[in-house]
């Protein structure tokens, strides 16, 4: 009997420790769905993985980039074109800027170093290398734990 009695009381501690690993998941369920997931994307705090900023970079930024760079010299948008591209650069460079600042909070750095990136000629570079080549250090840091598993 005390040895049933003490395989209950183990199972129910193994139980309590499931539990408390997968608690903190329930609490940010919303974090899984489309909304939260959205939400995520437009925020600044927390951490970006590389993945992450090429991804928003290339699908968000690199339309809008060429866009620009294939206006002809000295076009003048109409007021509804105004209308139609100022709310998407403006929402353009928000997910820009956050993506960006998550990235360099997952490298460590404070949003701060994102001014970096107003340096003619050195910022952009800078944070090309610093968010899209470099890693992470391993754990968490100041701004969170990371967003995808370790594979050292």
């Amino acid at each position: 009997r005390a040895i049933e009695t003490r395989r209950r009381i183990g199972q129910s501690i193994e139980f309590r420790r499931y539990l408390a690993g997968i608690g903190p998941k329930l609490q940010h369920a919303e974090r899984r769905s489309c909304g939260g997931k959205m939400a995520r994307l437009f925020s600044f705090s927390g951490r970006a993985t590389r993945a992450e900023w090429w991804i928003v970079y290339l699908v968000v930024g690199l339309p809008i980039w060429i866009g620009a760079e294939g206006t002809p010299e000295g076009y003048q948008p109409g007021p509804f074109v105004l209308l139609v591209l100022v709310p998407i650069v403006v929402v353009t460079t928000w997910l820009l800027v956050a993506v960006s600042i998550r990235r360099l909070h997952d490298r460590g750095m404070k949003w701060t170093y994102f001014l970096l990136t107003l340096i003619p000629a050195i910022g952009p570079g800078w944070l090309i290398v610093e968010c899209g080549l470099l890693t992470s250090g391993p754990g968490p840091n100041a701004f969170g734990t990371r967003a995808y598993p370790v594979t050292d």
